[in-house]
């Protein structure tokens, strides 16, 4: 059974977004922010949807991938998966709070 509990439209996007050359952050940050409001809707908790972001980060054969077998590159992938990971945290938190 697949680790993902739902195939929906968002982690097609999240998917699309990690796979994307070059990356763009804003996409990526506005896939990461569906996601998240789309697990946290369906009671995941928040441990869960992390390790589902980074999982489809590193596993997925896309740019971020491929990186973190670059020695120039590792650092880079590595960061941008800690923004993730970081803006999917806020989102799941602090969503409504302006």
């Amino acid at each position: 059974m697949s680790q993902f509990s739902i195939e929906a439209p968002t982690l097609e996007k999240l998917r699309a977004a990690f796979r994307s050359v070059p990356i763009d952050e804003a996409s990526l940050k506005s896939a990461v922010d569906a996601y998240v409001d789309d697990r946290r809707k369906h009671n995941v908790h928040v441990e869960q949807v992390i390790q589902e972001i980074r999982r489809v980060a590193e596993i997925e054969d896309g740019p971020i991938y491929r990186a973190l077998y670059e020695p120039d590159l590792r650092d880079h992938a590595r960061q941008l998966i800690n923004r993730a990971i970081i803006w999917s945290f806020e989102r799941y938190f602090w969503r409504n709070q302006a």
